[in-house]
């Protein structure tokens, strides 16, 4: 099972991802 952390951390960097997109376009 996965811990609230991870699946927080997994959130973030997805966010973070997908900011880094909307940026670069």
């Amino acid at each position: 099972m996965l811990n609230t952390k991870q699946i927080i951390g997994c959130v973030i960097m997805n966010s973070d991802w997908v900011v880094h997109l909307i940026k670069n376009v």
